[in-house]
């Protein structure tokens, strides 16, 4: 098993990774209405005091990360990176809401990840991974998503929109305007609110 300082990986602190994963699905939303197109979601009501992050690709690369009281918990999977799902065993008891989750699809696994809410470094198994190309969201900053949402959704993407949400700025009807200029405040409370994402009304 690894562990690795928060700071100075490629994966933040939980609390700075929750917020960072409903900024890319706030972004996501507000870019791609049409909830089956996009790569990013975020339940900030999945149980009671319980948030769950996802990304899909399409094409079988996949996270979910949970996030409770005993702190974050999350499995990356990329297709032709598969590890045997015994590794589930390394997980503390205290992560059981994740592990008994079937959404989480957990016979197809990559790497595995956790930080109780008392630790600052995150544990990861295995700890000798290959090279990850999701985990450059969960460490991003904004440009990284940019640059791919530009290529995904084939056209620009202000860049001071996408750090503004990044920040987490609330969503006001000029910021919305400025990286979707057909959505209306209306059109995005209702993902604002699954997401737990301010806006400004």
């Amino acid at each position: 098993m690894k562990h690795f300082l928060g700071g100075k990986s490629e994966i933040p602190n939980g609390n700075v990774l929750k917020r960072r994963l409903q900024s890319l699905a706030m972004l996501d939303a507000v870019l791609m209405p049409d909830w089956e197109l996009r790569y990013f979601s975020f339940n900030s009501k999945w149980a009671e005091n319980t948030m769950m992050a996802s990304m899909r690709d399409g094409e079988g690369s996949e996270f979910f990360y949970l996030f409770d009281p005993a702190g974050a918990c999350g499995k990356i999977f990329c297709p032709g990176q598969s590890e045997p799902d015994s590794l589930l065993d390394q997980i503390p008891k205290e992560f059981g809401s994740f592990l008994s989750k079937p959404a989480f699809n957990l016979q197809q696994i990559t790497c595995c990840m956790w930080q109780r809410q008392t630790e600052v470094c995150w544990s990861l198994i295995p700890g000798q991974i290959k090279q990850i190309p999701l985990l450059a969201f969960a460490g991003d900053r904004g440009d990284y998503y940019r640059i791919w949402a530009e290529q995904y959704y084939e056209r620009p993407v202000s860049s001071l929109g996408v750090i503004a949400i990044f920040n987490q700025q609330p969503i006001t009807a000029e910021l919305l305007l400025s990286l979707n200029e057909d959505l209306s405040l209306e059109g995005i409370v209702a993902d604002a609110d699954e997401i737990g994402y301010p806006v400004d009304q």
